[in-house]
């Protein structure tokens, strides 16, 4: 019941501060294409990126008639593919081709600066760039061995083997989009800058990369007549 009663006071509050000030809050989803920095020292292997997921909460801080400050918490799979051969160190021969995903999950915040300029009152193009953090809160591996089907969970410390990640990520993002009224579309593009495994190459650990779109719906705010924040007449 208190619980209940929490979340409501919760509610109650962000929609009575987002309908008197300058900034708007919502929802927004989507797809990416995330991949590592792997490059395969055999020919043998070959890594290749993964259609992964996102979705999560946004706000957007006005700050100017053109500056905003949009920063969000999403949920965001990772990751990559990868082929390889399983070969009898003693003959050479091959015993078995191995296809793999790997999918790491992260709830990932990150806090781009806009610049927005209006095409009318109900149309306005923006792109900025900013930080993001993300922290490893699981993940698959799966391995579909023609000999042995196989599925392992991620695990997370100091990244000793392929199977385990370091847990925290960071880097920047660049976004790029339009915003139709309420509803928001954007192109998003991230490049981490923490090494995220060692287990693979440990001389040259691999880095997130992603490209993403994603729609969202903000509401809140003042409307455009009576805030010109948000959009030029």
């Amino acid at each position: 019941m208190k619980v209940q009663l929490h979340a409501t006071l919760l509610f109650l509050l962000l929609f009575n501060v987002s309908a008197t000030a300058q900034f708007r809050w919502g929802l927004k989803a989507g797809v990416q294409l995330a991949s590592l920095t792997l490059l395969s020292d055999t020919p043998n292997e070959s890594y290749r990126g993964r259609i992964g997921v996102q979705a999560g909460l946004v706000t957007d801080i006005a700050l100017s008639r053109s500056l905003a400050i949009q920063p969000s918490l999403m949920a965001s799979s990772k990751g990559y593919k990868y082929s390889a051969l399983f070969i009898n160190g003693n003959t050479g021969t091959i015993i078995s081709t191995i296809d793999g995903t790997v999918r790491p999950f992260y709830f990932e915040l990150a806090a781009p600066v806009l610049y927005r300029f209006s095409a009318n009152q109900r149309v306005r193009f923006f792109a900025g760039a900013g930080p993001y953090g993300a922290v490893g809160v699981g993940g698959k591996i799966i391995q579909n061995l023609a000999i042995l089907p196989a599925e392992s969970d991620i695990t997370f410390g100091p990244s000793s083997s392929y199977s385990q990640f370091r847990r925290f990520d960071y880097g920047y993002t660049v976004v790029a989009g339009v915003e139709l009224s309420q509803l928001i579309l954007t192109a998003n593009y991230t490049n981490g800058l923490a090494k995220v495994t060692s287990g693979y190459l440990r001389n040259n650990p691999p880095q997130t990369r992603t490209i993403g779109f994603t729609i969202g719906f903000l509401v809140g705010g003042k409307s455009s007549e009576q805030a010109p924040v948000y959009f030029e007449k």
